[in-house]
């Protein structure tokens, strides 16, 4: 009688520790999809920061309408600086009708990409319409 209370009691145990561990389980996964999803969401939040910038920075959209890719790049860095993001950043501009790919090449699994379209300054009285890409990716 005495060894069937002892088999029940180590039953009892061995439930309670396979109940810890899959409620362990549950939570890291949990908590790992919600972390994933801040990283990527945090990212994705440059995309309204960037066009910001590119409507309210003059000198900016007057790199941008003469294919000034040195100046862009210099100019994004030290926006993106100011948010203390762990990101790479590289532009293209390309013409509105060139469909070419940009010849960059980044070495990154993940890779984010933006595409801004700017037509003209409010001073300008040309029309040569640019086409921006921007491509962000973590730093290793």
């Amino acid at each position: 009688m005495r060894r069937i209370k002892n088999k029940r009691a180590w039953v009892a145990v061995i439930e309670a520790v396979l109940g810890i561990l899959i409620l362990f389980t549950f939570v890291m996964v949990i908590l790992s999809r919600n972390n994933a999803n801040n990283e990527q969401g945090s990212a994705m939040d440059f995309q309204a920061l960037f066009l910001n910038e590119i409507e309210n920075n003059q000198e900016l959209r007057n790199n941008i309408l003469s294919n000034d890719e040195v100046d862009i790049n210099n100019s994004l860095r030290i926006f993106l600086q100011k948010f203390n993001m762990n990101y790479n950043l590289d532009v293209c501009i390309k013409n509105m009708q060139d469909n070419s790919r940009c010849p960059l090449y980044i070495n990154s699994k993940e890779i984010i990409a933006y595409d801004y379209f700017v037509a003209a300054n409010k001073d300008s009285s040309s029309f040569e319409p640019k086409k921006l890409k921007i491509f962000l990716w973590r730093k290793e």
